[in-house]
């Protein structure tokens, strides 16, 4: 079927290049009206790119450059978008440099985004408030694909010739920035020009774009295809050597590698993940060119070309091997060798090459998708995801089911984990309560104090709830405090009066208090929560 002859679709574009489409302002359109509640509700997945763990490996490299250099630096992390990963790679930062004191110089970590609502949000976070306090955090507001300059906000400073080596992040930022779409059949190069359609009424809705398609037409490209000849370049080489293919020219993350290399007078680092392709034999047909929707929309990158360009223009980059465009990493820089920053490459092949971060996210899922996962197998899914907190979350329920039978040492170890996690604890997801979690484990083993804290913090970031006030009355009544424990079943039977639960205890403490009934002691305490959290 063509085009024209779907009658649920509505032709709303066509002829455009795919880089000049509107496609790419509803793309900014959406995230300037939905904001960080993209993250928040998961409308665009983050986790692969936001935990501890791939933080982690982040922050080994960058502590490596640091002693390569041997400079200050400045860490631009483009389209930070919640703000989690920088949180997490800043705080493993830190660590590392507390750790060699006198070894590395300082590093100022920058996030950025082109929309100010993600700005606000983390100019109020509190986990991101302390780093800010303390120097070594700012914000920006920055568009990647057309901006030379930024200015600092908390810094009150405006920074267009900085001084020094500069390390850039971009972590599923190239996939939403612009792009073209070129095949070559028979030795011919054309390019491949959108039709956008869509089946939705009101198109003036913010979130048009997750109801539209894209189909492509493909005629010859214009003469030259591009004003830069290394664009050009890249072109004419793979019509010259990759024989049947299709790709995309990720104009955005050339445009903002351009852009970048103003902001520094030393070696530019890139570091980028994404969904994509990094070897040219990768390059095989046309089943990637169409966009991904998940609320906004995402496409393949072809980090093959970026690494292209950045050694044309006198730089190396390094890549992975190819991991059927799941997650792949590169990093790049834009002058000198791999010689001048071996501590670095050694440190980006040993970290992202033999035990990537997606191989993490495998092994994750294999491990709660196990029926009954042991507690030596959590724990060390626990230290290897380095106390990611949306780790914990989805082993909690093991952890519960397997701390009765856990030995002195198992249970002081998962204390220890425990307190970690919550240490890494970064207010976001609206569906996990993470306080609320880790409470639950600490009353499973008797921690009813530090349970009686996280489940006050859960009331704080969550509101009233039916569950975390039984909850506290049970650490209460534990802890000895039977008239604030009653007060606290009391409240749950306000919010819920047919929470059975509550009755139960209610009745047993009021009696308990009164003496006309025997103290109902320890059965009931392994009480799981009620909560659906």
């Amino acid at each position: 079927m063509s085009v024209s002859e779907d009658p649920k679709s509505v032709i709303i574009e066509s002829g455009k290049r795919l880089s000049a489409s509107s496609l790419w302002s509803l793309q900014r359109r959406f995230f300037d009206v939905v904001g960080v509640s993209a993250w928040q509700d998961e409308v665009v997945p983050s986790f692969v790119t936001s935990n501890a763990a791939i933080a982690q490996v982040y922050a080994e490299i960058i502590f490596r450059f640091l002693l390569d250099v041997g400079r200050p630096i400045r860490i631009v992390e483009l389209g930070a978008g919640s703000g989690q990963f920088g949180f997490h790679c800043l705080r493993a930062l830190e660590v590392l440099r507390e750790k060699w004191p006198g070894e590395s110089p300082s590093a100022t970590w920058i996030m950025t985004d082109f929309t100010e609502q993600n700005l606000q949000y983390w100019r109020e976070h509190a986990a991101l408030r302390p780093l800010m306090a303390a120097g070594v955090l700012d914000v920006a507001r920055f568009d990647a694909e057309s901006d030379t300059e930024m200015r600092l906000q908390i810094a009150d400073v405006q920074w267009a010739d900085a001084e020094g080596p500069v390390v850039v992040i971009a972590n599923y930022v190239f996939d939403g920035l612009i792009q073209d779409v070129f095949r070559i059949q028979e030795g011919r190069l054309e390019e491949g020009r959108p039709v956008l359609l869509t089946d939705a009424v009101d198109l003036s809705d913010p979130e048009l774009i997750s109801h539209i398609t894209v189909q492509y037409q493909y005629g010859p490209p214009p003469e030259p295809p591009y004003a830069d000849p290394l664009r050009c370049q890249i072109l004419a080489d793979y019509q010259s050597k990759l024989g049947d293919a299709a790709f995309g020219i990720p104009i955005g993350a050339l445009d903002a590698l351009d852009s970048l290399s103003a902001l520094s007078d030393g070696p530019l680092l890139l570091l980028a993940a994404d969904k994509g392709y990094s070897h040219a034999h990768q390059l095989l047909d046309e089943g990637g060119l169409e966009p991904a929707s998940h609320g906004s929309v995402s496409f393949m990158v072809n980090f093959d070309a970026v690494g292209r360009y950045i050694r044309e223009r006198g730089g190396f980059s390094w890549h992975t091997s190819a991991r059927a465009g799941s997650l792949e990493f590169m990093m790049g820089m834009l002058s000198g060798t791999p010689q001048s920053i071996p501590r670095t490459v050694l440190e980006f092949d040993r970290s992202l090459e033999r035990f990537s971060p997606i191989d993490f996210c495998e092994l994750k899922q294999a491990i709660e998708d196990a029926e009954q996962p042991s507690l030596s197998a959590c724990l060390a899914l626990l230290r290897l995801s380095c106390w990611d907190p949306e780790t914990f979350y989805g082993l909690h329920e093991a952890l519960i089911s397997a701390a009765d039978a856990a030995d002195e040492a198992e249970l002081g170890f998962l204390r220890r984990a425990l307190t970690c996690v919550w240490d890494n604890f970064y207010t976001l997801r609206q569906d996990q309560d993470i306080a609320f979690a880790i409470a639950r484990v600490r009353y499973q083993i008797d921690d009813h104090q530090q349970a009686l804290d996280l489940y006050r913090a859960s009331l704080q970031l969550h509101g009233d709830d039916v569950a975390t006030h039984h909850n506290i009355g049970l650490c209460l009544y534990h802890l000895g405090s039977l008239e604030a424990a009653l007060e606290c079943f009391s409240h749950a039977l306000v919010l819920d009066p047919d929470y059975a639960r509550s009755q139960d205890w209610h009745r047993q403490v009021s009696a308990a208090l009164d003496g006309t009934e025997q103290d109902p002691g320890r059965d009931c305490e392994r009480v799981p929560a009620g909560g659906v959290r």
